[in-house]
């Protein structure tokens, strides 16, 4: 009433197990990923482990295994090509030496050969990122086609968003 105060609807940043595929489950409607991204459930279930088990890295713990896939399923799940996956995989061995003892016995052309077979198991297993993708992918080049540059759209909580259309380099 004095103007000093007003209600405000700004987002706040939380830490989310699996953000991307809990978001990625709920507009594809996907129950399944829904409970595998911990939406809910009785239990707790840890995505990255689930694909490190499904994955023989030969040499590797199954903690490094697990951070593995984590750093190429973080990227993939949001988008990223599989050079940018390698990319944060060959960065992570090179940060944290102490911590990458298998990631430290491969050259660059090996690192992101595993991050493609990671990749590959992420598309494998995870179906609706991959159809996900492929909607947005579809709906860009639509845009592209009627000559925009810019996609716009209003967020729930009353933003409008201007995003310009990026091209990526080919792989």
């Amino acid at each position: 009433p004095d103007e000093k105060y007003f209600k405000g609807h700004l987002p706040c940043e939380v830490d989310q197990s699996n953000s991307a595929f809990q978001h990625i489950a709920l507009m594809m409607g996907n129950e399944e990923l829904q409970i595998e991204s911990n939406m809910y459930g009785d239990e707790y279930r840890d995505l990255y482990i689930g694909v490190a088990d499904a994955i023989d890295i030969d040499g590797a713990g199954p903690q490094e295994t697990r951070k593995i896939v984590k750093k190429v399923a973080v990227p993939w799940s949001y988008g990223a090509s599989n050079r940018t996956c390698g990319d944060a995989l060959r960065d992570y061995r090179d940060e944290n030496p102490d911590k990458a003892p298998y990631l430290n016995t491969l050259d660059d052309d090996h690192v992101m050969a595993l991050a493609i077979r990671v990749v590959n198991r992420l598309r494998t297993r995870f179906r609706p990122c991959v159809d996900y993708s492929d909607r947005v992918k579809r709906a860009v080049s639509r845009i592209r086609e009627a000559g925009h540059e810019v996609v716009s759209w209003d967020t729930p909580f009353g933003f409008i968003i201007h995003q310009r259309v990026h091209r990526t380099r080919r792989e």
